[in-house]
C-alpha cells in the first residue's frame, strides 16, 4: 500500500546528545500522537517536525498550517485523549508541553523532557 500526502514535510534534528531509549520512545509517542492528530483533524499542507537541545533536556517541536482549533479548558470528548496523553506522557518523563492553536491558524504542539530522568519520590522537599 502506497501512501499518498498533499502535505509538505519538513524534519529537522538538531541534537546534540545521544538520548536513553525511554527518552527516545517518550518523544516518539508524543510525535506520534500529535502527528495522528495533524493526519485526521488539520488538513494541513505544511508540517514541521524539530528537535533540539534545550537547556537540561530536549524540545520537541510539531507545527502545522492547518485549521486549528478553540483551546479551552472543558474535558476532552469521548474518544479524544490525544491530547491530555501528550501532556501526560511529557510531564511523567519530568517535562511539560504546551499547546497552542486557533482557529485557521493552524497547531503548535512543544514539548520537553530532561536527558536524565528526574527523581521522582512520595516523600515531600522537607522530609
Amino acid at each position: 500500500m502506497a501512501f499518498r500526502s498533499n502535505r509538505t514535510w519538513t524534519v529537522v534534528n538538531e541534537t546534540s546528545r545521544e538520548l536513553t531509549h525511554d527518552r527516545r520512545v517518550v518523544l516518539f509517542r508524543i510525535a506520534q500522537e500529535a502527528l495522528a492528530n495533524v493526519r485526521k483533524h488539520a488538513a494541513a499542507s505544511l508540517v514541521r517536525v524539530a528537535l533540539a537541545d534545550d537547556g537540561a533536556g530536549i524540545r520537541l517541536e510539531i507545527r502545522d498550517d492547518g485549521r486549528g482549533f478553540a483551546l479551552d479548558e472543558r474535558a476532552p470528548l469521548p474518544g479524544h485523549l490525544g491530547l491530555p496523553a501528550i501532556r501526560e506522557r511529557a510531564e511523567l518523563a519530568g517535562g511539560w508541553c504546551r499547546i497552542e492553536s486557533a482557529l485557521a491558524a493552524g497547531t503548535n504542539v512543544t514539548a520537553w523532557v530532561p536527558f536524565e530522568a528526574e527523581l521522582r519520590t512520595e516523600a515531600g522537599p522537607d522530609d
